[in-house]
């Protein structure tokens, strides 16, 4: 379980706000863990990220986002360590910059890879 202290501050750094779409303030919101939980050596703030309930799910890749687009958990987990270093934007608006400069480097623009090793898009 994360201590309170860290979460709190977690919260206060992403303005109590879901980092990936801007939803709140509010307390619906959870702390997602950007490496996967293996214990306590990643509760550290730079691992932990706010996130609504909804795009909670979308990260993990369960549910798609209201465009029925969905994403893959390492390039989820780019785009989370990329909103920690750049407080001003949110997930949404970083994954469609990705996405479009994916595209202009001719990457897949779902996994981020050279676009004829990637079995899924070829």
């Amino acid at each position: 379980m994360l201590k309170p202290k860290l979460r709190k501050a977690v919260m206060a750094r992403d303005n109590w706000r879901c980092r990936w779409c801007g939803q709140g303030p509010g307390d619906n919101l959870d702390i997602h863990h950007i490496l996967y939980r293996r214990g306590d050596v990643y509760d550290v703030e730079e691992n932990l990220i706010s996130l609504c309930r909804r795009d909670h799910g979308f990260v993990h890749a369960q549910f798609p986002n209201a465009k029925r687009e969905r994403i893959v958990k390492h390039v989820a987990q780019l785009v989370l360590f990329d909103l920690i270093a750049s407080p001003g934007i949110t997930g949404m608006a970083r994954w469609r910059q990705l996405r479009a400069e994916w595209k202009r480097e001719g990457l897949c623009e779902k996994h981020a890879m050279i676009l004829d090793d990637c079995q899924e898009c070829r």
